[in-house]
Protein backbone atom coordinates (compact mmCIF):
# COMPACT_ATOMS: atom_id res chain seq x y z
CA UNK A 1 0.00 0.00 0.00
CA UNK A 2 2.77 2.43 0.88
CA UNK A 3 4.46 1.94 -2.50
CA UNK A 4 1.17 2.46 -4.34
CA UNK A 5 0.43 5.66 -2.41
CA UNK A 6 3.95 6.88 -3.11
CA UNK A 7 3.34 6.28 -6.79
CA UNK A 8 0.06 8.16 -6.51
CA UNK A 9 1.83 11.08 -4.86
CA UNK A 10 4.35 11.04 -7.70
CA UNK A 11 1.53 11.24 -10.24
CA UNK A 12 -0.10 14.14 -8.42
CA UNK A 13 2.85 16.27 -7.48
CA UNK A 14 5.91 15.14 -9.45
CA UNK A 15 8.84 12.87 -8.50
CA UNK A 16 9.28 12.25 -4.77
CA UNK A 17 12.30 13.74 -3.10
CA UNK A 18 15.27 11.52 -2.46
CA UNK A 19 15.21 9.59 -5.73
CA UNK A 20 12.68 7.41 -7.41
CA UNK A 21 12.43 7.11 -11.14
CA UNK A 22 9.54 6.93 -13.55
CA UNK A 23 7.05 4.10 -13.44
CA UNK A 24 8.61 1.26 -15.48
CA UNK A 25 7.12 0.84 -18.92
CA UNK A 26 6.11 -2.54 -20.23
CA UNK A 27 8.26 -4.13 -22.88
CA UNK A 28 7.09 -4.30 -26.48
CA UNK A 29 6.38 -8.02 -26.03
CA UNK A 30 3.96 -7.26 -23.18
CA UNK A 31 1.98 -4.56 -24.96
CA UNK A 32 -1.28 -5.54 -26.63
CA UNK A 33 -0.87 -4.77 -30.33
CA UNK A 34 -4.12 -6.06 -31.77
CA UNK A 35 -4.13 -6.07 -35.56
CA UNK A 36 -1.60 -3.25 -35.83
CA UNK A 37 1.58 -4.72 -34.36
CA UNK A 38 4.28 -7.05 -35.62
CA UNK A 39 2.74 -10.37 -34.55
CA UNK A 40 1.88 -12.88 -37.30
CA UNK A 41 -1.83 -12.12 -36.94
CA UNK A 42 -1.24 -8.38 -37.37
CA UNK A 43 -2.10 -7.23 -40.87
CA UNK A 44 -3.88 -10.48 -41.69
CA UNK A 45 -7.27 -10.29 -43.44
CA UNK A 46 -10.16 -9.58 -41.09
CA UNK A 47 -13.76 -8.42 -41.30
CA UNK A 48 -14.98 -5.60 -39.05
CA UNK A 49 -18.71 -5.02 -38.57
CA UNK A 50 -19.80 -1.93 -36.64
CA UNK A 51 -23.19 -0.45 -35.89
CA UNK A 52 -25.72 0.21 -33.13
CA UNK A 53 -27.29 -2.52 -31.02
CA UNK A 54 -29.99 -4.57 -32.78
CA UNK A 55 -28.89 -3.41 -36.24
CA UNK A 56 -28.29 -6.95 -37.50
CA UNK A 57 -24.52 -7.15 -37.03
CA UNK A 58 -24.63 -10.53 -35.31
CA UNK A 59 -26.71 -12.14 -38.06
CA UNK A 60 -24.38 -10.82 -40.77
CA UNK A 61 -21.32 -11.96 -38.80
CA UNK A 62 -22.75 -15.44 -38.38
CA UNK A 63 -23.53 -15.72 -42.10
CA UNK A 64 -19.99 -14.61 -42.96
CA UNK A 65 -18.49 -17.04 -40.46
CA UNK A 66 -20.35 -19.96 -42.05
CA UNK A 67 -19.56 -18.83 -45.60
CA UNK A 68 -15.88 -18.04 -45.14
CA UNK A 69 -14.88 -20.29 -42.22
CA UNK A 70 -14.59 -17.53 -39.66
CA UNK A 71 -14.63 -17.07 -35.90
CA UNK A 72 -16.33 -14.09 -34.29
CA UNK A 73 -14.69 -11.71 -31.82
CA UNK A 74 -17.22 -9.62 -29.91
CA UNK A 75 -15.91 -6.09 -29.27
CA UNK A 76 -18.49 -5.02 -26.70
CA UNK A 77 -17.71 -3.72 -23.22
CA UNK A 78 -20.89 -5.23 -21.74
CA UNK A 79 -20.82 -8.62 -23.47
CA UNK A 80 -17.64 -9.51 -21.56
CA UNK A 81 -19.74 -9.95 -18.38
CA UNK A 82 -21.31 -13.29 -17.59
CA UNK A 83 -25.05 -13.18 -17.06
CA UNK A 84 -25.58 -9.81 -18.76
CA UNK A 85 -27.42 -11.23 -21.74
CA UNK A 86 -30.35 -8.82 -21.99
CA UNK A 87 -29.45 -5.78 -24.07
CA UNK A 88 -26.11 -7.16 -25.25
CA UNK A 89 -27.44 -9.28 -28.13
CA UNK A 90 -25.28 -12.24 -27.19
CA UNK A 91 -25.88 -15.16 -29.55
CA UNK A 92 -27.73 -18.15 -28.10
CA UNK A 93 -25.76 -21.19 -27.04
CA UNK A 94 -27.00 -23.11 -30.09
CA UNK A 95 -25.26 -20.59 -32.36
CA UNK A 96 -22.13 -20.56 -30.21
CA UNK A 97 -21.90 -24.33 -30.52
CA UNK A 98 -21.93 -24.01 -34.31
CA UNK A 99 -19.71 -20.94 -34.66
CA UNK A 100 -16.72 -20.15 -32.45
CA UNK A 101 -17.10 -16.88 -30.52
CA UNK A 102 -14.54 -15.00 -28.46
CA UNK A 103 -14.86 -11.94 -26.20
CA UNK A 104 -18.03 -13.15 -24.47
CA UNK A 105 -18.59 -14.00 -20.80
CA UNK A 106 -15.00 -13.31 -19.74
CA UNK A 107 -15.61 -12.09 -16.17
CA UNK A 108 -18.32 -11.84 -13.53
CA UNK A 109 -20.25 -8.54 -13.27
CA UNK A 110 -18.64 -7.63 -9.93
CA UNK A 111 -15.10 -7.82 -11.37
CA UNK A 112 -13.16 -4.85 -12.74
CA UNK A 113 -12.43 -5.16 -16.44
CA UNK A 114 -10.45 -2.46 -18.21
CA UNK A 115 -9.55 -1.63 -21.79
CA UNK A 116 -6.18 -3.25 -21.18
CA UNK A 117 -7.82 -6.44 -19.94
CA UNK A 118 -9.95 -6.60 -23.07
CA UNK A 119 -7.04 -5.96 -25.43
CA UNK A 120 -5.02 -8.75 -23.85
CA UNK A 121 -7.98 -11.12 -24.24
CA UNK A 122 -8.54 -9.96 -27.83
CA UNK A 123 -4.88 -10.40 -28.71
CA UNK A 124 -4.98 -13.97 -27.41
CA UNK A 125 -8.16 -14.63 -29.39
CA UNK A 126 -6.63 -13.26 -32.60
CA UNK A 127 -3.55 -15.44 -32.13
CA UNK A 128 -5.83 -18.43 -31.67
CA UNK A 129 -7.68 -17.57 -34.88
CA UNK A 130 -4.42 -17.12 -36.79
CA UNK A 131 -3.14 -20.49 -35.61
CA UNK A 132 -6.44 -22.13 -36.58
CA UNK A 133 -6.32 -20.58 -40.04
CA UNK A 134 -9.76 -18.97 -39.76
CA UNK A 135 -11.06 -15.53 -40.73
CA UNK A 136 -11.38 -13.10 -37.77
CA UNK A 137 -14.75 -11.34 -37.77
CA UNK A 138 -14.83 -8.43 -35.32
CA UNK A 139 -18.28 -7.26 -34.26
CA UNK A 140 -18.58 -3.96 -32.39
CA UNK A 141 -19.81 -2.53 -30.19
CA UNK A 142 -17.61 -0.31 -28.15
CA UNK A 143 -15.60 2.24 -30.14
CA UNK A 144 -12.77 2.52 -27.61
CA UNK A 145 -12.26 -1.24 -27.58
CA UNK A 146 -12.43 -1.46 -31.37
CA UNK A 147 -9.87 1.30 -31.86
CA UNK A 148 -7.57 -0.46 -29.42
CA UNK A 149 -7.82 -3.74 -31.33
CA UNK A 150 -7.34 -2.14 -34.75
CA UNK A 151 -4.68 0.44 -33.91
CA UNK A 152 -3.05 -0.98 -30.80
CA UNK A 153 -1.99 0.91 -27.68
CA UNK A 154 1.48 2.37 -27.38
CA UNK A 155 1.93 1.74 -23.66
CA UNK A 156 -0.82 0.30 -21.50
CA UNK A 157 0.14 -0.56 -17.90
CA UNK A 158 -1.82 -3.12 -15.97
CA UNK A 159 -4.51 -1.88 -13.61
CA UNK A 160 -3.26 -1.13 -10.08
CA UNK A 161 -6.27 -1.33 -7.73
CA UNK A 162 -4.36 -0.03 -4.71
CA UNK A 163 -3.05 2.99 -6.62
CA UNK A 164 -6.59 3.64 -7.81
CA UNK A 165 -7.92 3.59 -4.24
CA UNK A 166 -5.09 5.85 -3.12
CA UNK A 167 -5.90 8.47 -5.76
CA UNK A 168 -9.59 8.39 -4.90
CA UNK A 169 -8.73 8.87 -1.22
CA UNK A 170 -6.63 11.89 -2.21
CA UNK A 171 -9.65 13.36 -3.99
CA UNK A 172 -11.84 12.78 -0.93
CA UNK A 173 -9.24 14.33 1.37
CA UNK A 174 -8.45 17.43 -0.71
CA UNK A 175 -11.92 18.03 -2.08
CA UNK A 176 -13.84 17.64 -5.35
CA UNK A 177 -11.92 18.58 -8.48
CA UNK A 178 -8.44 17.84 -7.08
CA UNK A 179 -7.60 15.10 -9.57
CA UNK A 180 -9.09 16.99 -12.50
CA UNK A 181 -6.97 20.05 -11.70
CA UNK A 182 -3.85 17.87 -11.73
CA UNK A 183 -4.94 16.25 -14.98
CA UNK A 184 -5.51 19.69 -16.51
CA UNK A 185 -1.93 20.66 -15.64
CA UNK A 186 -0.35 17.46 -16.95
CA UNK A 187 -2.67 16.54 -19.86
CA UNK A 188 -4.88 19.47 -20.91
CA UNK A 189 -6.28 17.62 -23.93
CA UNK A 190 -7.60 14.75 -21.82
CA UNK A 191 -8.87 17.15 -19.16
CA UNK A 192 -10.88 18.97 -21.82
CA UNK A 193 -12.64 15.73 -22.77
CA UNK A 194 -13.36 14.50 -19.23
CA UNK A 195 -15.82 16.15 -16.87
CA UNK A 196 -14.38 17.22 -13.49
CA UNK A 197 -16.97 15.03 -11.77
CA UNK A 198 -15.99 11.86 -13.70
CA UNK A 199 -13.47 10.54 -11.18
CA UNK A 200 -13.38 7.05 -12.65
CA UNK A 201 -12.16 8.22 -16.07
CA UNK A 202 -9.72 10.71 -14.55
CA UNK A 203 -8.10 8.01 -12.43
CA UNK A 204 -8.01 5.62 -15.38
Amino acid sequence: MRQACAAGTHLLSGPPQGGGGPVPRRSEEERPSGLSGNAPEAGAPAVVLVGPTASGKSEVAQALALRFRGWILSVDSMAVYRGLDIGTSKPPKSVRREIQHRGLDLVDPDQDFSLGDFLRAAEQALKEMHNAGVLPILVGGTGLYLRGVLKGVADLPRRDPELRRCLLRREERDGPGTLHRVLREKDPASAARIAPSDRQRIVR
